[in-house]
């Protein structure tokens, strides 16, 4: 095993030099004449504009690529306590967050105040003359509608809001205060949508967490790991190298199932699961000496398995886009994008067990977090969006073969409030790229996980189809939990133990074998 590592190592290296030699004398020269044309663009900008409006920075160009079938908004769902006051909350944003301005008198968070537009083939942020917060606040009340409960009328709701509520020639950001005839009667939902340009998951959960909230928390954002110099500069050089081979493994990915490959409606279905306790996704995560993240890509994959199964097909791997964060874990919250993209295959072969199939996830996602290209990716990606234009941008960064988008963001594990009105619940949707038209979002809030799935029509017609994807992931980590404590294979949410049985039976399961 330890000769085929080295071996592997030494293939990756070679194969990455050669692509080297290929491909530098080619892009060198083409960028070098892009990054002229670009600097030529920003010097015109602030000569015809002058602060007012600039060029974006790195990965924001890179998240502004949009089309008619996918647009690359953030969608977030809040459940809160109380009534839904417009004016309350147009002030509390107006002081907590839209007119904080920093020592030298700029707002903080400026691109909340900013068109997105695009200039001379570039995306640029422009300062909107006429903002006012009325325009981003608003309130609506949805009529009851027999035979349809909240939730469903809260689904209809956001499934259409991104195309309807985003108004062209303001800033790529809305809020809703939302009430429907089947709400009960001390709650009201919040949606919230929001261009990727301003900012990733993990920026806007970070603004949330500090400046949003009544009472100020601390974002869970993984810790970096301390690494000595010589060692980051050797790994800096090992990821160059073979920096080749990562793009590669992002660009040969040829996916073909009913999930990936129908043309893309542009309509979108939204649903969210019913929700699983933290402590049982840990205990299960803890028996197999695993991560979270492991089991949940395990049992998204298990529903993946089922789903392909009852469309009588027969996929054995799915190609999944998996963010990784670049941000700091201190320094004030910003708005910004930074983090990089790899793709893993995740198993879906029909016939393996649960904890086969968590045996080779977790393999998968060690190799992953190895990876020494993310990082290479990143900057290269950063730098490479910045001085092309959007139309080439959006062509060379495009991934045609991956079948969907997986995210998973941890969010404060106790309540909190916002403008006095508790938060009962927290669910976010990721956009999609087309071609790809499937996007799962895992966000944990004061103890339970969910799941919210966003999918192209082409691909899942109705929200129940959806919703069963979801109800059948969260199943498979009760037949995880079976597996793992008892050896008995299969189960259900109703087969689960006891916590006094699970106390008893809480061990480590080898599972790298």
């Amino acid at each position: 095993m330890g000769i085929l590592y080295v071996l592997g190592h030494i293939s990756k290296i070679l194969l990455g030099l050669l692509l080297h030699v290929i491909l530098l004398p080619i892009a060198v020269p083409i960028l070098l004449i892009f990054w002229i044309i670009s600097r030529m663009v920003k010097l015109h900008l602030w000569l015809w504009y002058g602060g007012k409006t600039y060029k974006t920075k790195g990965m924001d160009a890179l998240w502004g690529l949009e089309t008619e079938q996918s647009r690359p908004v953030i969608t977030i769902l809040m459940t809160l306590s109380g009534q839904p006051d417009v004016d309350k909350v147009r002030r509390c944003i107006s002081e907590k967050v839209l007119d904080v301005q920093d020592a030298s008198g700029v707002y903080k968070y400026r691109k909340l105040r900013q068109l997105f537009l695009r200039r001379f083939g570039y995306y640029v942020w422009q300062d909107h003359d006429d903002f006012h917060v009325n325009n981003h606040v608003t309130k609506l009340q949805l009529e009851e509608s027999e035979g349809s409960d909240w939730a469903s009328q809260v689904s209809e709701y956001i499934s259409n809001a991104e195309t309807d509520t985003l108004v062209k020639g303001l800033p790529p950001w809305h809020i809703t205060l939302l009430h429907t005839g089947n709400s009960p009667f001390d709650r009201y939902n919040l949606v919230i949508l929001l261009h990727h340009a301003i900012a990733d998951g993990v920026s806007l959960v970070r603004v949330l967490l500090e400046s949003f909230v009544d009472m100020p928390i601390e974002p869970t954002i993984p810790p970096n790991p301390t690494i000595n110099n010589f060692i980051r500069a050797l790994t800096r050089v090992w990821a160059f190298v073979v920096l080749p081979v990562g793009m590669l493994k992002i660009i040969a990915n040829y996916d073909k199932n009913t999930l990936h490959g129908p043309k893309l409606s542009g309509k979108k279905v939204v649903v969210w699961s019913q929700g699983l306790p933290l402590d049982l996704v840990r205990q299960v995560k803890t028996a197999a000496n695993a991560t979270v993240n492991d089991v949940l890509m395990t049992c998204l994959a298990a529903a993946m398995a089922k789903k392909f199964t009852e469309r009588g097909e027969s996929v054995g791997r799915i190609s999944t886009v998996i963010p990784v964060s670049f941000h700091r874990r201190r320094g004030a919250a910003r708005l910004n994008n930074k983090f990089s993209c790899g793709i893993v295959k995740l198993y879906t072969k029909s016939s393996l067990t649960a904890k086969e199939r968590l045996v080779l996830t977790k393999r998968v996602f060690d190799g992953y977090k190895r990876d020494p290209t993310l990082t290479a990716i990143y900057w290269t990606t950063a730098a490479v969006s910045d001085v092309l234009p959007a139309t080439l941008a959006e062509m060379l960064f495009t991934a045609k073969g991956v079948s969907l988008v997986a995210s998973n963001t941890p969010g404060p594990q106790q309540k909190m409030s916002i403008w006095g009105d508790t938060v009962e619940d927290v669910i976010f949707w990721v956009p999609n790229r087309a071609p790809s038209g499937v996007g799962i979002s895992l966000f944990s809030y004061n103890g339970v996980i969910k799941a919210g799935l966003n999918v192209d029509s082409a691909l899942m017609a109705t929200k129940e189809e959806g919703a069963a994807l979801l109800q059948e992931m969260e199943s498979e980590v009760y037949v995880l939990q079976r597996e793992l404590l008892t050896g008995v294979q299969g189960g259900s949410q109703a087969d689960s133990l006891a916590p006094e049985e699970q106390q008893g039976r809480i061990h480590r399961v080898k599972v790298s074998g």
